[in-house]
């Protein structure tokens, strides 16, 4: 471990021009070094190179302006980490996931009022809602019903008008693992799981955030239930 921190260290001071090509060549003969006398037992902190890596070591955690780079370094490779993760709706590994896993829109989605058993579904449908915006609410009410539970789907995927763009609402129906019911626009099965996206054939297409949320909401679906590829069903013009 510290061997690979004083190995970063000389790489973030060659870039700046803190090393010439001599002192790294120092530096890695020194590291090349002490690999091979760690398997023979022997200690090389006070030879020549390794005095001086100690040294350029001291230099890095003593000097402000290398303390700022590594900070910056460190806070935007792990922020353009995270917004991938939010974007593409995948799990995450490694010490950082605390920050990730506190609102994966995919995980929170698909939690529910009961449980979920593999066997529930085997098929899924995306369809769009025909709308140039929308909710749940909204296509509720466009549909004629009543209370927006009673909402014949179980995932509506907004647009940015009603909802979040990319924003995954979750029905009752879903919650409670209820069957989407038969209608004079739908005729699927019992086991089929229904997600609607807020756009249209002939109207707005859906937007990026859209698409890679319903693939990473498929993505999910199809790993829990065992759902294969083949019994998912798009759009015409859908475009993963």
């Amino acid at each position: 471990m510290i061997d690979l921190v004083r190995s970063w260290a000389v790489i973030v001071c060659e870039s700046f021009g803190w090393l010439s090509i001599v002192e790294k060549g120092i530096v890695l003969d020194y590291l090349d070094s002490r690999k091979r006398a760690t398997r023979s037992g022997k200690n090389l902190e006070n030879t020549p190179s390794g005095v001086y890596l100690q040294t350029t070591t001291e230099k890095v955690a003593t000097d402000p302006r290398i303390g700022r780079v590594l900070a910056a370094l460190l806070i935007s490779m792990t922020t353009g980490a995270i917004v991938l993760l939010a974007l593409s709706g995948r799990d995450c590994v490694g010490p950082w996931c605390f920050l990730w896993r506190v609102d994966d829109p995919i995980k929170k989605a698909l939690q529910g009022d009961v449980q979920q058993t593999a066997d529930r579904w085997n098929g899924i449908e995306v369809f769009y809602s025909n709308t140039r915006r929308g909710n749940i609410e909204y296509l509720a009410r466009l549909d004629g019903v009543k209370a927006k539970e009673s909402i014949n789907c179980h995932f509506v995927v907004c647009n940015g008008f009603g909802g979040r763009n990319g924003q995954i609402q979750t029905t009752r129906r879903w919650k409670a693992q209820q069957s989407a019911v038969k209608s004079k626009t739908w005729n699927g099965g019992a086991m089929t799981i229904r997600i609607c996206v807020v756009a249209s054939l002939n109207g707005p297409e859906p937007t990026s955030l859209q698409r890679i949320r319903v693939g990473g909401l498929i993505e999910e679906l199809c790993r829990r239930f065992e759902i294969e590829g083949k019994s998912v069903y798009y759009p015409e013009n859908w475009k993963e």
